[in-house]
């Protein structure tokens, strides 16, 4: 998986519009799109995009629907929100996601010890949210299924802060020597342009996450979202 993946609330701002923009982010050459669904606060998230959280008014079985006709679109990554979840609620939502076509499941507020064991039982392949470097070693020493991706916090920042280059390129570097290059590694959080996606690319990155400016670029519609997707994905080039 490549270029740049694009993070929205499931169901943002409303139902018709949602699947418009996540028509365009395809169209526009988008790797994969993440779609997120709180069970729980989206605790790691900035103010813009907990606000857009609060904003869907749909229940859980609309917003399934929707990411299953999304999946019908392209390469849905579902981002689920689980820290106050029980087991059981947890466990029916993955089963359901699979039905749904999801690509990959995404559980990025558990800690490290728990999302390797949800990986381990999940029915669809999961990837891995690193915040820390002693993530690391626990994922190399791993011995069970592999994570479909690692996605890697690019600072201790939270999303819609500016990026924090020193730290995301000191990261990244630990990051992609500890891993093999068979596991895809994301990189998010406070991306905003073309030049950051660049230096991240260059840095080992194969996608880079956008969250906070999809999110706040929906106000001016579809075809304003596919047109960011086009400028950021031209960081991917070479």
């Amino acid at each position: 998986m490549s270029g740049i993946v694009a993070f929205l609330p499931t169901g943002y701002p409303d139902p018709d519009t949602f699947l418009e923009v996540v028509d365009a982010v395809f169209a526009a050459g988008a790797g994969a799109i993440e779609l997120g669904i709180a069970l729980s606060p989206p605790t790691l998230d900035g103010p813009r995009v907990v606000a857009a959280f609060e904003e869907v008014t749909i229940n859980l079985d609309e917003q399934v629907a929707l990411i299953e006709a999304a999946a019908w679109r392209g390469r849905v990554i579902a981002v689920v929100f689980a820290s106050e979840a029980t087991t059981e609620q947890l466990d029916e939502l993955l089963g359901r996601l699979a039905a749904a076509g999801v690509w990959a499941l995404f559980v990025p507020d558990l800690t490290m010890e728990r999302q390797l064991e949800v990986m381990e039982q999940a029915p669809l392949p999961l990837g891995l949210f690193v915040t820390a470097h002693r993530d690391l070693p626990m994922i190399t020493e791993h011995r069970g299924r592999r994570p479909a991706f690692v996605y890697l916090r690019s600072s201790p920042r939270a999303t819609g802060e500016p990026l924090d280059r020193e730290a995301a390129a000191e990261r990244l570097a630990d990051t992609r020597e500890a891993l093999t290059g068979e596991v895809p590694l994301l990189v998010g959080f406070g991306v905003a342009e073309p030049g950051q996606v660049a230096e991240l690319h260059a840095g080992g990155a194969d996608g880079v996450v956008v969250g906070s400016l999809i999110v706040e670029t929906v106000q001016d519609g579809a075809e304003a979202v596919g047109a960011q997707v086009r400028r950021l994905n031209a960081g991917m080039v070479g």
